[in-house]
């Protein structure tokens, strides 16, 4: 996580314009993170141009744990609040669980760490390709559907 490091990182496509269309449909955005550089975060929301676009920033500053400190973060949040409504989108079976842990849906995108075999071994309730598939997924007002609508590009499962 140092900044020569996140230098080189570079945004998937579609990432940009699928975080507005989350930003639109969405109540709040949050970002939740076990990185463990608050500040290398920030930097690199704001190199991208998103930072305007989240409501708060959750970092495991320090932290190496798991989706207990993921929910743990979300509770001590200035909204700590999750509603029928919420959805966590992630990369890792560890974000699944941090959903279940928070009673909120969960949507896994294949685009990340994780295999789509080891992502549906955690039963997300949606498995999408990308962040953009998922930004489709949850246009229609952020609750995650029973199956999928038809014409959404992207969706490989919706668990009903």
């Amino acid at each position: 996580e140092e900044d020569a490091l996140l230098d080189l990182d570079v945004l998937h496509p579609g990432a940009t314009e699928a975080i507005r269309a989350l930003r639109v449909c969405s109540e709040r955005l949050l970002l939740l993170t076990l990185r463990r550089r608050r500040a290398g975060v920030e930097r690199q929301l704001s190199r991208f141009g998103l930072a305007p676009l989240v409501d708060e920033v959750l970092v495991a500053e320090g932290n190496s744990g798991g989706p207990e400190v993921k929910r743990d973060l979300v509770l001590a949040s200035s909204s700590p609040g999750a509603g029928r409504r919420d959805v966590l989108v992630g990369d890792t079976e560890s974000d699944v669980v941090a959903a279940r842990l928070l009673g909120v849906r969960a949507v896994a995108v294949t685009c990340g760490l994780r295999s789509r075999a080891r992502l549906a071994a955690a039963e997300p309730d949606a498995i999408v390709e990308n962040l953009p598939a998922a930004a489709r997924l949850l246009g229609g007002g952020g609750a995650v559907p029973g199956r999928a609508p038809n014409g959404i590009g992207g969706v490989d499962e919706v668990r009903s």
